[in-house]
């Protein structure tokens, strides 16, 4: 069994029609919602939740010429996380809509396993994966249950 199986991470990738400032990177994000914690952005969820659930609802890591970056650098490629695994699936079309904000922000393609996709499919292919959890191992994203078997999974490592 590979960690991967359970979808930690399910990435979304925007490639940007050109190179893009730190500083632009920064307003944008930031007037969407991010916050930015050392080098890293993420899109946090403001209400509670139980403390095996993840804080964030997406997840940002930035690139430039095929690297990573970190904020101060500016990028020229996003990806976007969903923490499939570790969140319920009520965040998948909030998800999907800000993906698809920071696309239209930034003029970039969405890519999604290396094709380019609208909302429905990424909607589709969201639910497929929950599909696969739920089907698999039993659980819903975001469970208890889930959280444990992830946590015992890497305590083998």
């Amino acid at each position: 069994m590979m960690p991967a199986d359970f979808f930690e991470e399910v990435p979304v990738v925007l490639k940007l029609d050109s190179p893009r400032s730190a500083g632009e990177l920064n307003r944008v994000l930031r007037e969407l919602g991010a916050t930015l914690d050392y080098d890293v952005y993420n899109f946090d969820r403001s209400e509670k939740h139980p403390i095996w659930q993840s804080e964030s609802y997406a997840l940002i890591d930035l690139a430039i010429g095929g690297q990573r970056a970190d904020a101060q650098d500016g990028a020229d490629q996003i990806t976007v996380s969903y923490p499939m695994a570790t969140i319920p699936s009520t965040y998948i079309a909030r998800f999907v809509d800000l993906v698809l904000a920071l696309a239209g922000r930034l003029g970039a393609t969405v890519l999604y396993c290396g094709e380019p996709v609208d909302r429905g499919q990424m909607i589709t292919e969201l639910d497929k994966i929950v599909t696969s959890l739920m089907t698999e191992w039993g659980e819903e994203p975001g469970s208890e249950s889930l959280a444990i078997m992830i946590e015992e999974q890497f305590a083998r490592r």
